[in-house]
């Protein structure tokens, strides 16, 4: 959709993450948005946040499990 914030994450596939977004890096609280697994046959995760649209400034970070 229009105007959503999309990246692809890198990683073996399989291998389990969670997407967690922080309004105020100071702050340093990150909330979970979405826990995904890379697929088998590739390396690569796209992430599409359709929240995006109602936060004009957020950042992202990928932990991985």
């Amino acid at each position: 959709p229009q105007g959503v914030f999309a990246f692809g994450v890198a990683a073996s596939a399989t291998q389990q993450f969670v997407v967690e977004v922080c309004t105020n890096l100071a702050a340093g609280s990150w909330a979970p948005i979405q826990t995904n697994t890379v697929p088998l046959g590739t390396n690569r995760y796209d992430v599409t946040d359709l929240g995006s649209t109602n936060h004009p400034h957020r950042c992202y970070r990928v932990v991985l499990h």
